[in-house]
Protein backbone atom coordinates (compact mmCIF):
# COMPACT_ATOMS: atom_id res chain seq x y z
CA UNK A 1 0.00 0.00 0.00
CA UNK A 2 2.08 3.09 -0.95
CA UNK A 3 1.07 5.91 1.13
CA UNK A 4 3.57 9.07 -0.08
CA UNK A 5 3.18 11.07 3.06
CA UNK A 6 4.77 14.53 3.85
CA UNK A 7 5.15 17.80 1.66
CA UNK A 8 6.39 20.53 3.26
CA UNK A 9 6.72 24.06 2.52
CA UNK A 10 -14.58 24.79 6.97
CA UNK A 11 -12.98 21.76 6.68
CA UNK A 12 -14.60 17.85 7.03
CA UNK A 13 -13.24 14.72 7.36
CA UNK A 14 -14.66 11.32 8.80
CA UNK A 15 -17.70 9.30 8.86
CA UNK A 16 -20.15 6.68 10.64
CA UNK A 17 -20.36 3.44 10.35
CA UNK A 18 -22.32 1.73 7.06
CA UNK A 19 -24.02 -1.09 8.91
CA UNK A 20 -24.77 -1.86 12.93
CA UNK A 21 -24.73 0.33 15.56
CA UNK A 22 -23.35 3.91 15.01
CA UNK A 23 -20.46 5.13 15.77
CA UNK A 24 -19.02 8.50 16.46
CA UNK A 25 -17.98 10.15 13.60
CA UNK A 26 -14.47 10.59 14.66
CA UNK A 27 -13.91 6.59 14.96
CA UNK A 28 -12.48 6.42 11.80
CA UNK A 29 -9.86 9.03 11.73
CA UNK A 30 -8.20 7.11 15.31
CA UNK A 31 -8.40 4.07 13.22
CA UNK A 32 -6.66 5.73 10.34
CA UNK A 33 -4.13 7.29 12.88
CA UNK A 34 -3.23 4.20 14.64
CA UNK A 35 -3.12 2.26 11.27
CA UNK A 36 -0.16 4.61 10.08
CA UNK A 37 1.29 5.51 13.50
CA UNK A 38 4.54 3.46 13.13
CA UNK A 39 5.36 5.69 9.70
CA UNK A 40 3.53 8.71 11.38
CA UNK A 41 6.04 8.19 14.33
CA UNK A 42 8.67 8.06 11.77
CA UNK A 43 7.69 11.23 9.50
CA UNK A 44 7.80 13.34 12.88
CA UNK A 45 11.20 12.24 14.07
CA UNK A 46 12.44 12.49 10.90
CA UNK A 47 11.60 16.18 10.53
CA UNK A 48 13.97 17.14 13.55
CA UNK A 49 11.37 19.62 15.29
CA UNK A 50 13.40 22.09 17.17
CA UNK A 51 13.10 21.01 20.87
CA UNK A 52 10.88 23.46 23.35
CA UNK A 53 9.32 24.74 19.83
CA UNK A 54 5.74 25.52 19.32
CA UNK A 55 3.75 24.43 16.76
CA UNK A 56 0.13 24.19 15.52
CA UNK A 57 -1.41 20.95 14.65
CA UNK A 58 -4.28 22.05 11.59
CA UNK A 59 -7.30 19.36 11.59
CA UNK A 60 -5.96 18.03 14.53
CA UNK A 61 -8.81 15.43 14.90
CA UNK A 62 -8.44 12.64 17.49
CA UNK A 63 -5.28 14.60 18.69
CA UNK A 64 -2.96 11.76 18.32
CA UNK A 65 -0.81 13.00 15.44
CA UNK A 66 -0.35 16.56 18.40
CA UNK A 67 0.51 14.05 21.24
CA UNK A 68 3.02 12.39 18.76
CA UNK A 69 4.35 16.16 17.67
CA UNK A 70 4.00 17.68 21.79
CA UNK A 71 6.10 14.18 22.35
CA UNK A 72 8.62 14.95 19.86
CA UNK A 73 9.34 18.72 20.68
CA UNK A 74 10.07 17.96 24.46
CA UNK A 75 9.27 19.28 27.65
CA UNK A 76 9.95 23.21 27.24
CA UNK A 77 7.20 22.74 23.55
CA UNK A 78 3.80 23.17 22.76
CA UNK A 79 1.25 22.33 20.43
CA UNK A 80 -1.99 23.71 20.03
CA UNK A 81 -4.34 21.15 17.73
CA UNK A 82 -7.72 23.17 16.15
CA UNK A 83 -10.32 21.34 14.49
CA UNK A 84 -13.70 23.20 13.65
CA UNK A 85 -16.05 20.89 14.86
CA UNK A 86 -16.80 20.61 19.30
CA UNK A 87 -17.27 17.08 18.93
CA UNK A 88 -13.63 16.12 18.21
CA UNK A 89 -11.82 18.52 20.15
CA UNK A 90 -13.91 16.74 22.68
CA UNK A 91 -12.66 13.43 21.46
CA UNK A 92 -9.21 14.43 21.09
CA UNK A 93 -9.39 16.07 24.91
CA UNK A 94 -11.01 12.74 26.41
CA UNK A 95 -8.43 10.18 24.26
CA UNK A 96 -4.81 12.17 24.62
CA UNK A 97 -5.54 15.45 26.40
CA UNK A 98 -4.36 13.94 29.89
CA UNK A 99 -1.26 12.45 28.27
CA UNK A 100 0.43 15.40 28.77
CA UNK A 101 0.03 18.95 30.74
CA UNK A 102 -2.06 21.51 28.98
CA UNK A 103 0.94 23.57 28.78
CA UNK A 104 2.17 21.16 26.13
CA UNK A 105 -0.58 20.07 24.62
CA UNK A 106 -3.95 21.91 24.16
CA UNK A 107 -6.80 21.56 21.89
CA UNK A 108 -9.59 23.94 20.62
CA UNK A 109 -12.15 24.94 18.18
CA UNK A 110 -10.39 26.42 15.28
CA UNK A 111 -11.15 26.66 11.14
CA UNK A 112 -7.46 26.34 9.43
CA UNK A 113 -9.25 29.03 7.03
CA UNK A 114 -9.57 31.37 9.71
CA UNK A 115 -7.13 30.17 12.09
CA UNK A 116 -7.81 31.93 15.86
CA UNK A 117 -4.48 33.13 16.69
CA UNK A 118 -2.51 35.96 16.13
CA UNK A 119 0.27 36.54 13.30
CA UNK A 120 3.97 34.55 13.62
CA UNK A 121 2.95 32.44 16.56
CA UNK A 122 4.22 29.55 15.98
CA UNK A 123 7.69 27.77 14.97
CA UNK A 124 6.01 25.34 12.58
CA UNK A 125 2.74 24.28 10.90
CA UNK A 126 1.37 20.11 10.63
CA UNK A 127 -1.24 19.51 8.42
CA UNK A 128 -1.54 15.76 8.27
CA UNK A 129 -4.54 14.30 6.04
CA UNK A 130 -6.46 17.07 5.87
CA UNK A 131 -5.65 19.77 3.12
CA UNK A 132 -7.52 17.70 0.40
CA UNK A 133 -10.63 18.15 2.59
CA UNK A 134 -10.28 22.19 3.18
CA UNK A 135 -12.04 23.23 -0.49
CA UNK A 136 -10.57 26.38 -0.13
CA UNK A 137 -7.18 25.51 -0.25
CA UNK A 138 -5.08 28.53 -0.70
CA UNK A 139 -6.98 30.20 1.54
CA UNK A 140 -5.65 27.99 4.18
CA UNK A 141 -2.16 28.14 3.42
CA UNK A 142 -1.99 31.64 2.92
CA UNK A 143 -3.34 31.35 6.98
CA UNK A 144 -0.70 29.06 7.66
CA UNK A 145 1.84 31.49 6.24
CA UNK A 146 0.24 34.03 8.27
CA UNK A 147 0.43 32.51 11.84
CA UNK A 148 4.18 30.75 11.38
CA UNK A 149 6.84 32.72 12.13
CA UNK A 150 9.74 34.11 8.91
CA UNK A 151 11.68 31.10 8.52
CA UNK A 152 9.74 28.36 9.99
CA UNK A 153 8.33 25.18 8.49
CA UNK A 154 4.93 24.08 7.26
CA UNK A 155 4.48 20.42 6.74
CA UNK A 156 1.57 18.70 4.80
CA UNK A 157 0.86 15.30 5.51
CA UNK A 158 -1.08 12.87 2.61
CA UNK A 159 -1.74 9.68 2.18
CA UNK A 160 -2.54 7.43 -0.46
CA UNK A 161 -1.03 10.08 -3.82
CA UNK A 162 -0.64 7.04 -5.15
CA UNK A 163 -3.03 4.53 -5.00
CA UNK A 164 -3.41 2.31 -2.56
CA UNK A 165 -3.50 -1.49 -2.75
CA UNK A 166 -5.90 -3.53 -0.71
CA UNK A 167 -6.91 -6.13 -2.99
CA UNK A 168 -3.56 -8.32 -3.82
CA UNK A 169 -4.62 -10.50 -6.73
CA UNK A 170 -7.77 -8.37 -7.84
CA UNK A 171 -6.06 -5.34 -9.47
CA UNK A 172 -9.06 -4.31 -12.07
CA UNK A 173 -11.67 -4.62 -9.17
CA UNK A 174 -9.89 -2.53 -7.50
CA UNK A 175 -9.30 0.43 -9.68
CA UNK A 176 -12.80 0.52 -10.23
CA UNK A 177 -13.79 0.61 -6.72
CA UNK A 178 -11.67 3.48 -6.64
CA UNK A 179 -13.15 4.86 -9.68
CA UNK A 180 -15.93 5.30 -8.38
CA UNK A 181 -14.49 6.45 -4.45
CA UNK A 182 -13.54 8.97 -6.52
CA UNK A 183 -16.81 9.94 -8.20
CA UNK A 184 -18.29 10.03 -4.75
CA UNK A 185 -16.10 12.25 -3.45
CA UNK A 186 -16.03 14.91 -6.52
CA UNK A 187 -18.87 17.13 -4.99
CA UNK A 188 -17.14 17.05 -1.33
CA UNK A 189 -13.99 18.00 -3.19
CA UNK A 190 -15.72 20.92 -4.94
CA UNK A 191 -15.83 18.92 -8.41
CA UNK A 192 -12.25 17.79 -7.97
CA UNK A 193 -11.59 14.14 -6.38
CA UNK A 194 -9.72 13.70 -3.36
CA UNK A 195 -6.93 11.51 -4.72
CA UNK A 196 -6.81 14.76 -7.65
CA UNK A 197 -6.74 17.30 -4.39
CA UNK A 198 -4.06 15.39 -2.77
CA UNK A 199 -1.69 14.86 -6.10
CA UNK A 200 -1.77 19.05 -6.81
CA UNK A 201 -0.47 19.45 -3.52
CA UNK A 202 2.70 20.71 -4.90
CA UNK A 203 0.65 23.39 -7.24
CA UNK A 204 -1.38 24.59 -4.63
CA UNK A 205 1.87 25.31 -2.19
CA UNK A 206 3.69 27.01 -5.02
CA UNK A 207 0.57 29.44 -6.02
CA UNK A 208 0.72 31.09 -2.81
CA UNK A 209 4.44 31.71 -2.92
CA UNK A 210 6.14 28.90 -1.45
CA UNK A 211 8.88 28.01 -3.48
CA UNK A 212 11.88 26.37 -0.80
CA UNK A 213 9.32 22.81 -1.42
CA UNK A 214 10.59 19.55 0.03
CA UNK A 215 9.18 16.19 -0.37
CA UNK A 216 9.72 12.67 1.40
CA UNK A 217 8.07 9.64 0.11
CA UNK A 218 6.99 6.79 2.93
CA UNK A 219 6.20 3.36 1.69
CA UNK A 220 3.39 1.99 4.00
CA UNK A 221 3.15 -1.82 3.70
CA UNK A 222 1.33 -4.30 5.64
CA UNK A 223 1.39 -8.34 4.95
CA UNK A 224 -0.48 -10.83 6.58
CA UNK A 225 -0.81 -11.50 9.65
CA UNK A 226 -2.12 -8.22 10.61
CA UNK A 227 -2.02 -6.70 13.94
CA UNK A 228 -5.29 -5.51 15.79
CA UNK A 229 -5.03 -2.00 14.64
CA UNK A 230 -4.22 -2.91 11.22
CA UNK A 231 -6.97 -5.17 10.27
CA UNK A 232 -9.50 -2.85 12.25
CA UNK A 233 -8.69 -0.10 10.14
CA UNK A 234 -8.63 -2.04 6.80
CA UNK A 235 -11.98 -4.05 7.60
CA UNK A 236 -13.61 -1.38 9.04
CA UNK A 237 -12.93 2.18 7.76
CA UNK A 238 -11.48 1.25 4.43
CA UNK A 239 -14.09 -1.94 3.78
CA UNK A 240 -16.69 -1.18 5.66
CA UNK A 241 -16.98 2.39 5.58
CA UNK A 242 -15.13 3.70 2.60
CA UNK A 243 -16.10 0.71 0.16
CA UNK A 244 -19.74 0.36 2.08
CA UNK A 245 -23.30 0.91 1.23
CA UNK A 246 -22.13 4.38 -0.07
CA UNK A 247 -20.43 2.86 -3.13
CA UNK A 248 -23.15 0.13 -4.26
CA UNK A 249 -25.24 2.42 -6.61
CA UNK A 250 -21.78 3.22 -8.57
CA UNK A 251 -20.41 -0.09 -8.78
CA UNK A 252 -22.00 -2.69 -11.25
CA UNK A 253 -24.01 -5.16 -9.68
CA UNK A 254 -20.84 -8.26 -10.47
CA UNK A 255 -18.45 -5.98 -9.21
CA UNK A 256 -20.23 -5.34 -5.99
CA UNK A 257 -20.97 -8.96 -5.47
CA UNK A 258 -17.18 -9.59 -5.75
CA UNK A 259 -16.60 -7.00 -3.74
CA UNK A 260 -18.68 -8.36 -0.97
CA UNK A 261 -17.02 -11.55 -1.50
CA UNK A 262 -13.77 -9.60 -0.86
CA UNK A 263 -14.43 -7.60 2.09
CA UNK A 264 -17.48 -8.26 4.03
CA UNK A 265 -16.59 -10.12 7.04
CA UNK A 266 -19.81 -11.80 7.43
CA UNK A 267 -20.05 -12.47 3.57
CA UNK A 268 -21.93 -16.12 3.51
CA UNK A 269 -18.52 -16.65 0.75
CA UNK A 270 -16.54 -15.60 3.36
CA UNK A 271 -13.31 -17.73 4.28
CA UNK A 272 -10.84 -18.29 5.91
CA UNK A 273 -7.12 -19.96 5.50
CA UNK A 274 -4.37 -21.37 6.79
CA UNK A 275 -1.24 -21.32 5.61
CA UNK A 276 1.21 -24.36 6.58
CA UNK A 277 5.02 -24.08 6.05
CA UNK A 278 6.15 -26.94 3.78
CA UNK A 279 5.40 -30.55 5.32
CA UNK A 280 3.31 -28.55 7.74
CA UNK A 281 -0.30 -29.94 7.06
CA UNK A 282 1.35 -33.40 6.56
CA UNK A 283 1.68 -33.48 10.38
CA UNK A 284 -1.86 -32.41 11.13
CA UNK A 285 -3.59 -34.33 8.84
CA UNK A 286 -3.79 -38.52 7.91
CA UNK A 287 -3.40 -38.59 4.54
CA UNK A 288 -1.16 -37.64 1.38
CA UNK A 289 -0.21 -34.12 0.73
CA UNK A 290 -0.59 -34.79 -2.46
CA UNK A 291 -4.33 -35.99 -2.29
CA UNK A 292 -4.81 -32.20 -1.17
CA UNK A 293 -2.90 -30.40 -4.09
CA UNK A 294 -5.07 -28.58 -6.87
CA UNK A 295 -8.31 -30.40 -5.33
CA UNK A 296 -11.16 -28.99 -3.80
CA UNK A 297 -11.81 -31.38 -0.59
CA UNK A 298 -14.45 -31.85 2.37
CA UNK A 299 -13.39 -31.35 5.43
CA UNK A 300 -14.52 -35.00 6.41
CA UNK A 301 -12.09 -36.86 4.46
CA UNK A 302 -9.19 -35.64 6.66
CA UNK A 303 -11.20 -34.26 10.33
CA UNK A 304 -12.44 -36.13 12.57
CA UNK A 305 -16.08 -34.89 13.44
CA UNK A 306 -15.80 -32.49 10.80
CA UNK A 307 -19.58 -31.17 11.49
CA UNK A 308 -19.14 -29.99 14.76
CA UNK A 309 -15.34 -28.47 14.10
CA UNK A 310 -16.96 -26.77 11.32
CA UNK A 311 -20.24 -25.43 13.17
CA UNK A 312 -17.63 -24.26 16.09
CA UNK A 313 -15.93 -21.94 13.60
CA UNK A 314 -19.14 -20.75 11.81
CA UNK A 315 -21.32 -19.52 14.94
CA UNK A 316 -18.42 -17.23 16.00
CA UNK A 317 -19.68 -13.68 15.73
CA UNK A 318 -16.21 -12.31 13.95
CA UNK A 319 -13.21 -13.13 11.93
CA UNK A 320 -11.11 -12.93 15.02
CA UNK A 321 -13.51 -15.02 17.21
CA UNK A 322 -13.25 -17.53 13.70
CA UNK A 323 -9.57 -17.41 13.59
CA UNK A 324 -8.80 -18.17 17.55
CA UNK A 325 -11.24 -21.05 16.96
CA UNK A 326 -9.22 -22.25 13.46
CA UNK A 327 -6.59 -22.09 16.28
CA UNK A 328 -7.72 -23.91 19.35
CA UNK A 329 -8.56 -26.83 16.94
CA UNK A 330 -5.42 -27.36 15.29
CA UNK A 331 -3.11 -26.82 18.65
CA UNK A 332 -5.23 -29.23 20.30
CA UNK A 333 -4.34 -31.62 17.46
CA UNK A 334 -0.47 -30.99 17.89
CA UNK A 335 0.29 -33.90 20.37
CA UNK A 336 -1.52 -36.27 17.84
CA UNK A 337 1.01 -34.77 14.94
CA UNK A 338 2.55 -37.24 12.59
CA UNK A 339 6.34 -36.75 12.46
CA UNK A 340 7.78 -35.34 9.58
CA UNK A 341 10.72 -37.48 7.78
CA UNK A 342 13.99 -35.41 8.43
CA UNK A 343 15.47 -35.95 5.32
CA UNK A 344 12.52 -34.08 3.83
CA UNK A 345 12.76 -31.53 6.17
CA UNK A 346 16.89 -31.27 5.33
CA UNK A 347 16.05 -31.76 1.98
CA UNK A 348 13.41 -28.21 2.05
CA UNK A 349 15.63 -26.19 4.35
CA UNK A 350 18.07 -27.33 1.28
CA UNK A 351 16.35 -25.61 -1.48
CA UNK A 352 15.49 -22.91 0.79
CA UNK A 353 18.71 -22.23 1.13
CA UNK A 354 19.83 -22.16 -2.33
CA UNK A 355 17.11 -20.86 -3.58
CA UNK A 356 16.02 -23.71 -5.23
CA UNK A 357 18.93 -23.93 -7.57
CA UNK A 358 20.45 -27.27 -5.79
CA UNK A 359 20.08 -30.29 -8.31
CA UNK A 360 17.45 -32.62 -6.68
CA UNK A 361 20.44 -35.51 -7.86
CA UNK A 362 22.31 -34.47 -5.33
CA UNK A 363 19.70 -33.54 -2.44
CA UNK A 364 18.89 -37.17 -2.73
CA UNK A 365 22.46 -38.66 -2.60
CA UNK A 366 23.28 -36.36 0.17
CA UNK A 367 20.36 -37.97 2.23
CA UNK A 368 20.76 -41.41 0.43
CA UNK A 369 17.59 -41.41 -1.22
CA UNK A 370 17.32 -42.38 -5.31
CA UNK A 371 15.51 -39.43 -7.20
CA UNK A 372 12.27 -41.66 -7.15
CA UNK A 373 12.16 -42.33 -3.46
CA UNK A 374 12.29 -38.29 -2.63
CA UNK A 375 10.27 -37.50 -5.35
CA UNK A 376 7.54 -40.33 -3.72
CA UNK A 377 8.36 -38.97 -0.35
CA UNK A 378 8.31 -35.28 -0.70
CA UNK A 379 4.77 -35.36 -2.83
CA UNK A 380 3.67 -37.55 0.38
CA UNK A 381 4.59 -34.53 3.09
CA UNK A 382 4.69 -31.00 0.78
CA UNK A 383 1.94 -32.20 -1.83
CA UNK A 384 4.00 -31.69 -4.86
CA UNK A 385 7.71 -32.81 -6.71
CA UNK A 386 11.13 -31.58 -5.32
CA UNK A 387 11.50 -30.17 -8.73
CA UNK A 388 8.01 -28.25 -8.88
CA UNK A 389 9.17 -27.04 -4.97
CA UNK A 390 12.28 -25.73 -6.41
CA UNK A 391 10.75 -23.75 -9.19
CA UNK A 392 8.50 -22.23 -7.03
CA UNK A 393 11.46 -21.26 -4.49
CA UNK A 394 13.59 -19.97 -7.00
CA UNK A 395 10.26 -17.98 -8.29
CA UNK A 396 9.52 -16.66 -4.75
CA UNK A 397 13.31 -15.40 -4.60
CA UNK A 398 13.19 -13.88 -7.87
CA UNK A 399 9.66 -12.08 -7.02
CA UNK A 400 11.62 -10.66 -3.31
CA UNK A 401 14.79 -9.31 -5.71
CA UNK A 402 12.85 -7.20 -7.94
CA UNK A 403 10.33 -5.95 -5.00
CA UNK A 404 10.23 -2.08 -5.32
CA UNK A 405 12.54 -1.75 -8.12
CA UNK A 406 11.49 -0.17 -11.05
CA UNK A 407 14.43 -1.08 -13.66
CA UNK A 408 15.11 -4.67 -13.33
CA UNK A 409 17.46 -6.30 -15.59
CA UNK A 410 15.79 -9.27 -16.49
CA UNK A 411 18.39 -10.74 -18.27
CA UNK A 412 21.13 -10.69 -15.47
CA UNK A 413 18.54 -11.81 -13.16
CA UNK A 414 17.55 -14.52 -14.76
CA UNK A 415 21.01 -15.86 -15.37
CA UNK A 416 21.96 -15.28 -11.51
CA UNK A 417 18.63 -17.17 -10.66
CA UNK A 418 19.83 -20.36 -12.42
CA UNK A 419 18.01 -20.05 -16.02
CA UNK A 420 19.50 -21.35 -19.12
CA UNK A 421 18.63 -17.62 -20.52
CA UNK A 422 15.73 -15.14 -20.59
CA UNK A 423 13.10 -16.63 -22.09
CA UNK A 424 13.00 -20.17 -20.19
CA UNK A 425 13.15 -17.39 -16.90
CA UNK A 426 9.61 -15.63 -18.88
CA UNK A 427 7.89 -18.93 -19.72
CA UNK A 428 8.76 -19.93 -15.89
CA UNK A 429 7.15 -16.49 -14.77
CA UNK A 430 4.18 -16.53 -16.76
CA UNK A 431 3.54 -20.55 -15.63
CA UNK A 432 3.66 -19.86 -12.24
CA UNK A 433 2.30 -16.36 -11.55
CA UNK A 434 0.04 -15.98 -14.95
CA UNK A 435 1.51 -13.08 -16.20
CA UNK A 436 4.78 -11.99 -18.29
CA UNK A 437 7.49 -10.54 -15.83
CA UNK A 438 6.87 -6.36 -17.65
CA UNK A 439 2.93 -6.89 -16.93
CA UNK A 440 4.17 -8.24 -13.09
CA UNK A 441 6.30 -4.94 -12.94
CA UNK A 442 3.95 -2.37 -14.24
CA UNK A 443 0.67 -3.62 -11.97
CA UNK A 444 3.48 -2.88 -9.41
CA UNK A 445 3.53 0.15 -9.65
CA UNK A 446 0.82 1.51 -11.45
Amino acid sequence: MPHPHEHRGSHHHGGTKQSGEAEPSWKSLERMNRFQEPEARRIIEDLGLPPGSRGLDVGCGVGLYGLWLAEAVGNGGHVVGIEPEEERVEAARSLVGGRLDSKRLAFREGDGTSIPEPARSFEWIWCGDVLHHIVETEQALKEFLRVVRPGGRIIIKESQVLSALFLPGHPELERRIQLAEIRRTLEEGGGRSFQERRQTTLASLRAVGLADVAVRTYLLERRAPLGAADHDYIQSTVFTRNWGERLRELLTPEDWKQRSTLCDAGSPENMIAVRFRPAGAFAFFNLPMHALTNARVEVANFWKDAGAFEESIIERASIHERIAALERALVARLPFARSIDPRISSAIKSLKRTSGQMPIDSIGSEFGMSRQHLTRKFQEHVGISPKFFARVVRMQDMLRRVENVRDVDWCTLALDSGYYDQAHMIDDFRDLCGISPARYLASAFR
